[in-house]
C-alpha cells in the first residue's frame, strides 16, 4: 500500500511544469546510509551513484590541516585507535595534528542510527586535499561534475573550539582556489559570520545558509518571522542558496525564498513521502543520508545534460 501511494505521488508530480533547473540530490556527509561519514568511501560512492552534490563537515587541526570530520572533538562513537582500543579523551580538532588523527580508525564502528551502513576498518579521516586528489584523478564521468559542499564547522555559542573565524575562512578559500576548485564547490555554515569571512576573502564565492529552528533561536528570531531574517542574511552575504531543516518549511516559504533568487535545498531527508511533500512545495533538491535511494525517486525530475 505505501509503494502505491508513493507511485501515485510520482505520476502526480510527474505532470506538473518542468523544473527550471533540474532537482538535486546531495549525499549527506557522503552516503551515511551506506558507509561510515565523511569518510573517501562514502564520497566516492556517493559521487559514482551520481549525486549532484556531496556534504561535508570541515575543521582545522592544530598544524592547520583541513579535515573532514562532523564533531568538534573526534567522535568516539564512530572513531577507534587503529587497533581498535576506544577513544578516552574528548580532544578538540583544533588540539591534534593531522599526524594523530591518522592513528585512528573510523571506520570499524557503525552508526547505530544507520543499520544498513557498511563498515570499513582502517579508514581514516581524510583531508579535504586528499578528497580533492581522488575527485581530479578519477575517470568516473561524474567526478568532473559533482559539485561539493564544504560546511565549514562554527557555532556562535562556543567559538573556542575553533581556531579564529579569518583565519578558518582564509585556509579554507587557499584551498579551494590552489586546487582550482572554484567552480566545483560552495560554502556553507549555521554561523553566518562565518561566511561573511569568506566573503571577505573570495567575492565571487558562492555562500548557502545553513539553519534550524534551535539556530535561529539563539539568534534571537521567533519562529513566526524568520523567512525575513534569511532573505535579510542572503541579501546581506549575496547568498544564493539556502538549506532549512525541512521541518521548518512551507511552500509559501519556498515560494518567498524563490521570489528572492535563492534555491532551496533542504536536510536532512530520508523520507521517500517526505521528500515527496518537499517537492510538492517546489525545493530545488535535497540533501539526504541516502542518496541513491533519493536519485530513484526523483528520476523523472532529473535532465540529462
Amino acid at each position: 500500500m505505501k509503494s502505491f501511494a508513493i507511485a501515485s505521488r510520482i505520476l502526480a508530480i510527474m505532470l506538473l511544469p518542468c523544473f527550471a533547473h533540474s532537482f538535486e540530490i546531495q549525499g549527506h556527509r557522503g552516503a551515511r546510509g551506506m558507509l561510515p561519514e565523511n569518510t573517501l568511501p562514502a564520497f566516492i560512492a556517493a559521487i559514482e551513484a551520481g549525486v549532484d552534490g556531496v556534504e561535508m563537515d570541515l575543521l582545522l587541526t592544530r598544524d592547520r590541516e583541513i579535515v573532514i570530520h562532523h564533531n568538534f572533538s573526534v567522535n568516539p562513537k564512530l572513531c577507534t585507535y587503529l587497533d581498535g582500543s576506544p577513544i578516552q579523551d574528548m580532544t578538540l580538532i583544533q588540539d591534534m595534528t593531522l599526524a594523530e588523527l591518522k592513528r585512528l580508525d573510523c571506520g570499524r564502528l557503525q552508526n547505530p542510527r544507520f543499520p544498513q551502513q557498511k563498515t570499513l576498518p582502517g579508514t581514516l579521516i581524510p583531508t579535504l586535499q586528499e578528497l580533492f586528489t581522488l575527485i581530479k584523478s578519477s575517470k568516473h564521468p561524474n567526478a568532473r561534475k559533482v559539485r561539493l559542499n564544504l560546511e565549514v564547522k562554527a557555532d556562535p555559542c562556543t567559538p573556542q573550539y575553533i581556531p579564529p573565524y579569518a583565519e578558518i575562512a582564509q585556509n579554507m578559500v587557499q584551498a579551494v582556489q590552489g586546487n582550482g576548485m572554484e567552480g566545483h564547490v560552495y560554502y556553507s555554515s549555521f554561523d553566518f559570520a562565518m561566511l561573511a569571512e569568506i566573503r571577505k576573502i573570495d567575492a565571487k564565492a558562492t555562500l548557502g545558509l545553513i539553519f534550524e529552528a534551535e539556530t535561529l533561536a539563539l539568534a534571537g528570531i521567533q519562529a513566526d518571522n524568520w523567512i525575513a531574517y534569511i532573505l535579510a542574511s542572503a541579501v546581506d552575504l549575496d547568498a544564493k542558496i539556502v538549506s532549512p531543516d525541512y521541518a521548518l518549511l512551507t511552500s509559501d516559504d519556498v515560494q518567498a525564498m524563490h521570489k528572492a533568487g535563492l534555491r532551496v535545498i533542504p536536510w536532512t531527508v530520508n523520507d521517500p513521502q517526505i521528500c515527496l511533500g518537499l517537492i510538492d512545495m517546489g525545493v530545488d533538491g535535497i540533501i539526504s543520508d541516502y542518496p541513491v535511494e533519493m536519485l530513484r525517486l526523483t528520476s523523472h525530475l532529473r535532465k540529462s545534460e
